[in-house]
């Protein structure tokens, strides 16, 4: 007989774990301005536009570092596709630009539902039209890679 595995997900009903779950908002919201600093300087077509890139990017690992251990699977998916689309540029076009201001605004919405665990149908809707945006832009994309994921502090 096959052994089960066992569960090793959280109890979120658990009354000690539930305030776990503030770490998380207070870096979403900590991290969310960041991100929308860097795509101001991205929409102001200045010299600093692929750092403001990389810094986007970097904030998008640290998001995906913290969704992840709190369950929240679907911020953890859309960080993980804006990451594919820019793993993958070679420059900063506005099409590159407008994929990223909506995985931007996805994730707001995202955590403005503040859902944990399984992706709901809408959840998959959103994720699977970002899927395909980013694969039409980018037909070679891959997963943002672990080792990339930085500590958020």
């Amino acid at each position: 007989m096959p052994m089960r595995r066992p569960n090793t997900d959280l109890d979120w009903q658990d009354p000690d774990i539930e305030p776990l779950a503030t770490e998380f908002v207070l870096a979403f919201d900590n991290l969310m301005p960041q991100i929308s600093d860097h795509m101001a300087t991205l929409a102001s077509g200045d010299d600093r536009v692929m750092a403001s890139v990389t810094q986007i990017q970097e904030k998008l690992y640290d998001l995906q570092a913290v969704a992840k251990p709190f369950a929240y699977m679907l911020i953890e998916q859309i960080a993980d596709q804006a990451c594919r689309h820019i793993d993958h540029m070679d420059g900063v076009t506005d099409a590159d630009i407008e994929t990223i201001q909506m995985h931007v605004e996805a994730l707001r919405a995202a955590k403005q539902s503040a859902r944990r665990g399984a992706i709901d149908p809408i959840g998959r809707e959103v994720l699977s039209a970002l899927k395909t945006l980013v694969r039409q832009r980018r037909p070679n994309s891959a997963q943002c890679s672990p080792e990339k994921v930085s500590a958020v502090g």
